[in-house]
């Protein structure tokens, strides 16, 4: 029997004896999604965006892929375009901008430089949603400011926006 036969065998015993306590704790671990989700929408509105609920259920637009969640919200910078809005997808870390029809009107936007980044940023979210709530709250915020910066990925569709609409 090898060594990994013989771990998995333990683990089985384990599981058997302790099977309601196992599962309760299994069942009771922190959501990264949701909980990120959370904090970002607080900071959005922070900077004066509004969360938009489109399907009567939450500001959280769900996804068709499990642990996943969508935001949209909207920016008064925008008003004179209504029916456009903003999407951060948790999951991904990226930010499309999109009419009320769903139709991106911009390329995807990375929340962190690149898609590279952002998988590092979504790895090192599971594990903050665990064991560092503060400092996750901290990652957020610098990348808000990130995306509400003049050349940030807030800009960028909006001059995709301008460029499809222009005065």
């Amino acid at each position: 029997m090898t060594n990994d036969d013989e771990l998995k065998r333990q683990a089985i015993e384990i599981y058997k004896k302790n099977r309601k306590v196992l599962d309760f704790i299994y069942d009771s671990k922190p959501d990264w999604v949701k909980e990120t989700a959370k904090i970002i929408c607080e900071l959005l509105e922070q900077k004066g965006a509004t969360i938009v609920t489109l399907n009567n259920k939450g500001a959280l637009v769900e996804n068709q892929k499990k642990d996943s969640a969508n935001i949209m919200f909207s920016i008064k910078d925008i008003a004179n375009y209504s029916g456009y809005y903003f999407q951060i997808c948790v999951k991904d870390m990226l930010l499309l901008f999109i009419d009320d029809t769903g139709k991106r009107k911009c390329n995807q936007q990375w929340l962190f430089e690149d898609c590279r980044h952002s998988i590092d940023a979504v790895k090192r979210y599971q594990e903050l949603v665990l064991f560092d709530i503060k400092r996750l709250k901290e990652d957020c915020a610098q990348m808000i400011e990130r995306a509400f910066a003049k050349d940030g990925v807030i800009a960028h569709c909006l001059s995709a926006l301008n460029n499809n609409f222009p005065n």
